[in-house]
Formats: structure tokens, C-alpha cells, sequence
């Protein structure tokens, strides 16, 4: 189920820095951080996932390419949580394409695919 709960912008912020891994908001600032937070926020590409306690386990980043249907996903942080992470985008944005960097490269998604090989395991 997802509810929609009150979480303090700087609480986000902190969170981020303590538990920021590999590329996500690598060597960013807590403003870059809270810059980069409220422009997803107004492109309605921030996921944030959080447990029955509300404390904050995982938050994904990103921009709407709208004319060609396309989320890219800037900044995924909080392992174990990505098969919720992007159930939240399909359903937000069904048929749209998810897009992200890996090892230097944009990878285009074959969303359904993905969906699929999450859900099965393989």
C-alpha cells in the first residue's frame, strides 16, 4: 500500500548523506542534494520509500523526457527496495520507457521486460 506521509526536507537531506553509496549524490552537497530532491519533486519523479516506522529506506531521482515518453532515473539509493522503486514509475507512467546511466552508459530499459525478470527472478 502506498500512503502518503510528511517527511521534513532536511531529514531527506541527512539521510542521503548518511547512506549515500557508489554514484548516488556521489560528492554532492546537502543544497546540490536538496536542489536536486525538489526539481524531481516538480518533475513528479521522486520515489521515496519508507518501512510501518516512517523511517526513510530508499529514494530514487529523476527527470520526465515528455515528447518521447522516457523517466530517467538520476539517483537510486536503498538496495532491496528497486522492484518497489520502479513498480511506483510503471504504474505512475505506464508505457513510458525508464532510462539510467550504468558503467558510463545510458541504458534503455525495455520496461515490460524488466517488470517481468524482477518479478520472476531471472
Amino acid at each position: 500500500m502506498i500512503e502518503n506521509t510528511i517527511i521534513k526536507g532536511d531529514d531527506l537531506v541527512q539521510w542521503i548523506i548518511k547512506n549515500r553509496t557508489g554514484n548516488a549524490f556521489k560528492d554532492f552537497t546537502a543544497y546540490e542534494i536538496a536542489s536536486t530532491l525538489q526539481k524531481a519533486a516538480k518533475e513528479q519523479v521522486l520515489g521515496i520509500i519508507q518501512d510501518q516506522y516512517n523511517t526513510i529506506c530508499a529514494v530514487v531521482t529523476g527527470f520526465r523526457v515528455d515528447e518521447e515518453k522516457i523517466i530517467y532515473l538520476t539517483h537510486v539509493l536503498g538496495r532491496g527496495y528497486l522492484k518497489i522503486l520502479l513498480n511506483l514509475f510503471v504504474h505512475r507512467y505506464p508505457g513510458w520507457t525508464l532510462q539510467a546511466k550504468r558503467k558510463g552508459r545510458i541504458i534503455t530499459y525495455n520496461t515490460e521486460k524488466l517488470m517481468r525478470r524482477i518479478y520472476n527472478g531471472r
